[in-house]
């Protein structure tokens, strides 16, 4: 899992340490702020972070991949 201003990007079934050999998928977050940080709660759930900029962010959000439209931008070969 990657995670930029606006998306994160999940990387399945790939093979030893090619991440691009797998499935990418694109979640995109509807916010752009700083993201900081994300880690798997569990295997549906994610947390991240943000910096507070301008009276905007400096939040903790919760998504659950289950719940998510999960846009596909790459197939296994």
């Amino acid at each position: 899992m990657l995670l930029d201003s606006q998306s994160i990007w999940l990387f399945e079934n790939w093979q030893g340490d090619d991440f691009f050999s797998g499935d990418a998928y694109k979640i995109d977050l509807g916010i752009v702020t700083q993201k900081e940080s994300v880690t798997f709660y569990d295997d549906n759930t994610i947390i991240f972070t943000d910096e507070e900029f301008m009276g905007i962010g400096r939040n903790a959000y919760v998504i659950r991949l289950d719940e998510q439209d999960k846009i596909q931008v790459q197939s296994r070969k």
